[in-house]
């Protein structure tokens, strides 16, 4: 939500019911992703990222502000998304991934290269795998062609670029 994360369960009937806001992290929540060890990691598009630990309860946070590690690409306008078992940075530098072993963010080697150091404002990946992208001077998707290996399709749309709302695009399929 705007102020931090809440915690729902899914109830033997399938509803959702709202247990509690969990303490420790009163950022606004729009991007946030799960590793594979458990952390949360939330990109506030105006604050940076942040590393979450859960507590065993489930009802507090331990922050890490990466954005404030030396590491950090950047420090505002972060999308986060995941593609596959990835964690992906989108920023107004390019598209990072979080090297979920070490910790730490490294320039994504897959995207760069069609990307390069341009301001992304969407990536995100959909059912069929493909991972769909709206950055400064392109908009288009990367077609999975096999585990990792993608080729950039470019859309039809580059010419509405510069008539999108910036922090509230969305993909729909």
């Amino acid at each position: 939500g705007y102020s931090g994360l809440h915690l729902f369960k899914i109830d033997d009937n399938q509803n959702i019911q709202y247990i509690d806001k969990i303490t420790g992290f009163n950022e606004s929540s729009r991007f946030f992703e799960e590793d594979m060890n458990g952390n949360i990691w939330v990109g506030q598009y105006y604050k940076g990222l942040y590393q979450l630990k859960l507590s065993n309860n489930l009802k507090e946070v331990t922050v890490k502000i990466i954005s404030d590690e030396n590491s950090s690409p950047s420090y505002d306008q972060i999308v986060l998304s995941r593609v596959n078992n990835d964690l992906i940075i989108a920023t107004k530098t390019g598209v990072y991934e979080i090297d979920q072993l070490n910790q730490s963010i490294v320039t994504s080697e897959r995207f760069s290269k069609v990307v390069g150091k341009q301001q992304v404002y969407l990536f995100e990946q959909d059912n069929q795998k493909n991972i769909h992208i709206v950055a400064e001077n392109l908009i288009g998707f990367f077609k999975q062609i096999s585990t990792n290996n993608y080729v950039f399709v470019p859309s039809s749309l580059h010419h509405l670029r510069y008539y999108l709302n910036n922090d509230l695009l969305q993909i729909s399929i």
